[in-house]
């Protein structure tokens, strides 16, 4: 990989489960009526499944109430499952359990993972910039993925600079942030 000659915006965290429990959290309030339906539907598994059981059909209580937990597994659980298996995995990989997660923008974009360059990405596979609150979601092109960025995890320069910058050097970059 090419190294890069001039870093103008770095942001560091370290990741950790604490990172990994504000990204989650972040993740579900971008998303109210995903959240608003799963805990609906849990809700009236639960009213069905305690209704059924006093009303003696006790099979059917225990088949609503598993479906409410279902509902409550898929809906919230399932993505907290996930994130935790891909965490415990680069934890095994790395031999501890956080490690500091560096992104360097400059003339491209280099991420380090414990001082080791795990990507590059170019300017050109970048397709959105996205302001999420507290969080910056820079989109790749072509379903590449994302970056989160927490904006006070800037250790050269600040979220708001990146973003200003960004418009400026790479106008092809849509941005929704807000000023």
């Amino acid at each position: 990989m090419a190294q890069q000659t001039t870093v103008l915006f770095e942001h560091r965290h370290t990741h950790d489960q604490a990172f990994l429990r504000s990204f989650y959290w972040h993740s579900l309030t971008l998303s109210p009526s995903y959240m608003l339906l799963w805990a609906g539907l849990f809700a009236v598994g639960m009213v069905l499944a305690v209704q059924s059981i006093r009303e003696g059909a006790k099979g059917t209580g225990l088949l609503c109430g598993v479906a409410a937990l279902v509902c409550l597994l898929r809906g919230f659980l399932a993505g907290w499952i996930r994130l935790q298996r891909e965490y415990k995995t680069m934890a095994k990989e790395y031999g501890k359990d956080g490690w500091e997660s560096v992104m360097r923008f400059g003339e491209n974009i280099e991420m380090l993972d414990d001082d080791r360059t795990t990507a590059e990405v170019e300017w050109s596979d970048c397709r959105k910039l996205e302001d999420q609150g507290s969080w910056l979601r820079l989109e790749f092109r072509d379903g590449l993925g994302a970056l989160f960025l927490r904006k006070a995890d800037f250790s050269k320069g600040t979220a708001a600079e990146f973003c200003a910058w960004l418009a400026q050097e790479h106008p092809e970059i849509t941005q929704s942030v807000k000023r």
